[in-house]
């Protein structure tokens, strides 16, 4: 709600073969207009997404977040600062961030009592 007052439109990307983007192309243009569209057609293959497609479908995808993360202003110098450590390669990488908080990496895992 917010983000509408705020001005922000909605924005779809669509990966697929041609007939199902025209399919989602006619549904955007009769139900929302003001959508800002993307269609990507990938190519024919036995497989949902071959391996090519699916790195470039990454690469969009990692692209898009980490430019709408530093757009929200959660990102500082190169880091990515709003986050919640909920595994262990992520709480490592928390504690790495943050030498000027604490001494050493040793008492950054420790919990603050």
């Amino acid at each position: 709600m917010w983000a509408h007052q705020a001005g922000a439109k909605r924005g779809l990307i669509c990966f697929g073969r041609d007939k199902s983007l025209s399919d989602i192309r006619g549904f955007m243009a009769r139900h929302d207009p003001d959508c800002a569209s993307l269609f990507v057609t990938v190519p024919e293959t036995d497989f949902l997404l071959d391996g090519v497609t699916r790195v470039a479908v990454k690469l969009v995808m990692n692209a898009l977040s980490t430019c709408t993360m530093v757009r929200l202003g959660r990102v500082m110098g190169n880091f990515m600062v709003w986050v919640v450590p909920s595994n262990l390669k992520l709480i490592d990488r928390a504690t790495r961030y943050r030498p000027t908080h604490r001494p050493d990496y040793e008492s950054a895992k420790r919990p603050v009592v």
